[in-house]
């Protein structure tokens, strides 16, 4: 995988670690593709899952697999994060913010069903 952002930056690793420094305003979502481990943990906190963060430590989640893998979605990292599936709060917020981030902070674009933001009814 980071063999392919290389090559998205031309290989020019100086032009990687200025995205990536670019990209670290904690109040923008942009240029996910060059985010590291560090930084998805530091998405995942500003979100409001703290207690599931530290299980992204060493988990090879980083930006660019968000960013070039379609097959990574909100269950994906709803896995990493070791979310338990009957925590439906945790799952939604995640599936919510998950959705922006990729919509703002990247080229990706998921399909309409996950996408769209379910609201249970009250």
């Amino acid at each position: 995988m980071e063999s392919s952002v290389l090559k998205l930056v031309n290989f020019d690793r100086d032009q990687l670690e200025e995205r990536r420094h670019n990209a670290d305003l904690p109040t923008e979502t942009k240029d996910v593709l060059v985010w590291s481990n560090e930084q998805i943990i530091q998405w995942v906190l500003s979100i409001g899952l703290k207690e599931y963060a530290n299980n992204l430590l060493e988990s090879g989640v980083h930006g660019a697999l968000i960013a070039l893998d379609e097959g990574f979605e909100h269950n994906s990292m709803a896995l990493a994060l070791q979310i338990p599936t009957q925590c439906t709060q945790a799952r939604q917020l995640l599936e919510t913010e998950f959705a922006k981030m990729v919509h703002s902070g990247t080229n990706r674009r998921l399909d309409e069903e996950t996408a769209t933001t379910r609201v249970s009814p009250s």
